[in-house]
């Protein structure tokens, strides 16, 4: 059964269209990371094209290799001008099934620590059958013309990793139907786009 998955699993990605290649940050692109990087770029993908963010545009390897940053924007958006941006940051997970339930309990509590310094405009969260948390924030932040509205969901991502996925708006209006599509996203609902 397993090799099957894999199976599938490989000739899912085959059928990925090619992405553009992502900004690396200097000191990890080249590196033995890239490929990674690359790798789960193209996995959250089509979560990324069903908000509109149809370019993969930066990856990087967060401080102790604790984390991955993805972000992806519209076709022909600046990533360093971004008025839309899909943000996914993945954490990886201990072994253990108790281990991993604690960890991402302690992720969750601290995604809501940094976001209440903020306006937080809707918060619901969930327990998986199998004790996993899983979180749906729409919360504001910044001000002026920083400020940032945004949507996300905190959740499993694999058997050993779990994942924080925004998708933000800065500069114009944020479409309520995004809060809306997140939502589902969390609840497992969300019709994701193909590719």
């Amino acid at each position: 059964m397993r090799r099957y998955l894999r199976i599938l699993v490989f000739l899912a990605l085959l059928t990925f269209p090619a992405l553009a290649e992502p900004e690396i940050p200097p000191g990890q692109d080249g590196g033995s990371d890239k490929p990674m990087l690359i790798t789960y770029g193209n996995s959250f993908f089509p979560i990324a094209k069903t908000f509109g963010c149809n370019e993969f545009r930066w990856a990087a390897l967060g401080i102790g290799k604790r984390s991955i940053s993805l972000e992806y924007v519209p076709a022909g958006d600046d990533i360093k001008k971004w008025a839309r941006l899909v943000t996914v940051t993945v954490f990886p997970l201990p072994q253990s099934a108790d281990a991993q339930r604690d960890a991402m309990m302690k992720i969750e509590t601290a995604l809501l620590g940094s976001y209440s310094k903020g306006k937080i405009v809707s918060e619901v969260t969930y327990t998986e059958q199998n004790s996993d948390p899983r979180l749906f924030i729409e919360y504001e932040i910044g001000e002026g013309l920083q400020k940032e509205h945004n949507a996300g969901t905190f959740l499993r991502s694999g058997r050993s990793s779990a994942a924080f996925v925004q998708i933000q708006s800065r500069g114009v209006k944020f479409d309520e139907k995004d809060a809306a599509n997140m939502k589902l996203f969390a609840e497992k609902h969300l019709q994701l786009s193909g590719n």
